[in-house]
């Protein structure tokens, strides 16, 4: 999901209902699987408790416009700028104080990628530039960075946590309308000779996703495939495609299946997974309201389950009722 608000500084709801908040938020659309939702009800935005608006010098921030914040343990992540330099921070959940900042290559584009959070590993993966970038959570330590040949713009990583030995963060470049974006998986693991022979921050592979371009390009986990969809080609045109690929590979794997838009419209944002069906939205850049796509598809077979027209959208859709026969996003 992109989100809809621009920020110059970060702002916490009322105490009383921040007891009641999510224990976590730990990607963008909340986790891995980009669902987007949480139990709780919603809370009262009319009463801050806090706002977070200055780094660990006194410099006023600006947050990225658009990138979400995370949130784990008592801390909230966010990126953003200050004294002209961005950075990822680390703001006290319960004060709005700033705990710490790293400096981060600078985001291109004006991107509105996010962080995510690696809970097995207490570490926040920041995106920005052509630059991923882990840190301890606790106190900012540096981990690693992986520097890539095209920078990340709008596409945000993903962490798995279920992997045992052999975890993966998964994130795609950018190409604009240009071909050739990749996605990349890249090691967070500890390193074993037998197990696991890739250093933290390594690359285990990379792979063309198919060939065409991306932009906000973010992938979804489910356990045991990542999806994944692309902008398409824009001269000569041809249609955007969700992809899936085998999360536990080692080497750059084939698609375990492509399903192209029935529309010759591209997916400009990324996709949601939920109970064997994934979700994509695709951007259309000319006509009407209803000229873009909402796409189901069976995470099996990649098979079209439906395909409603619908406006153009970057955003990430949001599945509600899966369990029931009408499902709604």
């Amino acid at each position: 999901m992109r989100p809809t608000w621009w920020v110059v500084s970060l702002t916490a709801c009322s105490a009383a209902t921040t007891k009641a908040a999510p224990a976590a938020w730990t990607h963008l659309a909340h986790d891995a699987s980009r669902i987007a939702r949480v139990s709780a009800a919603p809370v009262d935005l009319s009463a801050p408790a806090w706002v977070a608006a200055v780094d660990i010098n006194g410099s006023s921030i600006s947050f990225r416009g658009s990138s979400t914040p995370v949130v784990w343990g008592r801390s909230v992540f966010a990126l953003g700028r200050s004294a002209g330099l961005d950075h990822l921070y680390c703001i006290d959940r319960s004060t709005g104080a700033t705990l710490w900042q790293r400096e981060l290559d600078a985001a291109q584009a004006e991107s509105w990628a996010s962080p995510c959070i690696d809970t097995i590993r207490g570490t926040v993966i920041a995106p920005s530039g052509n630059d991923l970038a882990c840190f301890d959570t606790l106190d900012g330590a540096h981990r690693w960075t992986h520097t890539f040949a095209l920078p990340l713009v709008n596409a945000s990583p993903l962490v798995t946590n279920d992997r045992g030995p052999a975890d993966r963060c998964f994130i795609t470049d950018y190409t604009g309308f240009g071909v050739g974006a990749r996605l990349h998986c890249i090691n967070v693991s500890s390193f074993d000779a037998a197990l696991n022979p890739f250093q933290p921050g390594e690359l285990v592979w990379s792979t063309l996703i198919n060939g065409f371009a991306a932009t906000g390009s973010t992938c979804a986990y489910d356990g045991s495939r990542v999806y994944v969809a692309h902008a398409g080609r824009y001269a000569p045109p041809l249609p955007g495609q969700v992809m899936a690929f085998d999360a536990g590979a080692t080497s750059p794997p084939a698609p375990v299946w492509i399903a192209t838009n029935p529309v010759n419209e591209g997916f400009a944002g990324g996709v949601a997974i939920e109970q064997g069906i994934v979700f994509a939205a695709s951007y259309a850049f000319f006509g009407a309201l209803a000229s873009a796509t909402t796409l189901e598809l069976d995470a099996a077979t990649g098979v079209i389950v439906s395909c409603t027209p619908s406006n153009h959208s970057a955003s990430i859709p949001i599945p509600f009722d899966i369990a029931g026969a009408d499902r709604t996003v």
